[in-house]
């Protein structure tokens, strides 16, 4: 219907009268020029280049996107691949990059580069001081035979409970939200976007084409930094690449997920004190969706943290 349509019958036609009445109904603020007014903004990309691939992420407000490009800089000079998957060296050097871009996230830190100070120097003049929102979301990566690609994130928060009449579209809840909205109720500002951790994000070399993205709040962005090391530094497979074990470092807190060497995880545990142990892979630890070519055919995978599934028509092992 919108691609038919446009977008002028959903925010001036029977759907907005209708969508405004609804919350106006419950006590709620929206009004038909907040519906009329609202203009979608198309922004250019975030690129940082990663191992001579062009990743391009959100850029902010987007905090996800940010922090992705701040980690995959700080990554640059360090050799991975010939540290290897899952040694102590590898481990220790991912989890001393994110605890950096978690100071980074929390205080605003400027960093020693020019570069570094670039970057942060974006996030927070775009950034800070909008709550992430933190949960309920959906990733989609896809990649046709003419090389093309997409990466689509999306999210209804946890829901409102709400439908529009006789439309199935749901309202969303992120004003509900602490995390989002930690005044609470009745005290956001006008004419103020929300921030997001949603990160959804495309890196290209030489032909060779990557499309990835996740849910899972704060975590998204750890999730997908991960994954995309162990494509491009460990040359993993889509599959082992999403599957592979992950952490992440959170309020002073590492989060490890099993299949860790044990020497690298004692390293970890003696390098963190504060830290948690999981006896599973989880979802709180996201869902990179991922697809990939390589030149001459498709490969990915669906995160099974979150449910998620890999589909091709043709050429794939």
């Amino acid at each position: 219907w919108l691609a038919s349509e446009g977008d002028a019958p959903f925010y001036q036609g029977e759907l907005a009268d209708s969508l405004v009445s609804l919350c106006q109904d419950q006590g709620g603020h929206l009004s038909h020029d907040d519906l009329a007014n609202y203009r979608v903004i198309g922004r250019t990309p975030l690129r940082r280049n990663y191992r001579g691939y062009d990743v391009a992420t959100n850029p902010a407000p987007s905090s996800g996107g940010t922090l992705i490009g701040f980690a995959l800089t700080a990554l640059h000079g360090q050799d991975l691949a010939r540290a290897g998957f899952g040694t102590v060296q590898h481990l220790k050097t991912l989890a001393w990059v994110m605890a950096h871009t978690n100071v980074a996230r929390q205080d605003g830190m400027l960093a020693r580069s020019e570069h570094h100070r670039q970057l942060m120097d974006q996030y927070r003049a775009a950034v800070q001081g909008h709550p992430v929102n933190n949960r309920g979301t959906t990733h989609i990566s896809t990649i046709d035979s003419a090389g093309n690609s997409a990466a689509l994130t999306l999210s209804n928060g946890e829901g409102s409970g709400q439908l529009l009449p006789d439309s199935g579209i749901m309202l969303n809840n992120m004003l509900g939200e602490e995390d989002l909205n930690p005044d609470g109720f009745n005290r956001w500002p006008c004419d103020v976007r929300v921030s997001s951790m949603m990160a959804p994000t495309l890196a290209e070399a030489k032909g060779q084409l990557i499309a990835i993205g996740s849910g899972g709040s704060n975590r998204l962005r750890s999730a997908i930094l991960q994954t995309l090391v162990n494509l491009i530094d460990f040359d993993m497979p889509a599959p082992q690449a999403v599957d592979a074990p992950r952490i992440h470092f959170e309020r002073d807190r590492l989060d490890i997920e099993p299949g860790l060497a044990d020497d690298a995880l004692q390293a970890l545990c003696a390098d963190y004190p504060q830290h948690r142990l999981w006896d599973s892979r989880n979802l709180f630890f996201g869902g990179t969706h991922t697809v990939c070519w390589d030149g001459r055919r498709f490969s990915g995978a669906g995160d099974p943290r979150r449910g998620g599934v890999f589909a091709c028509s043709s050429g794939v092992d």
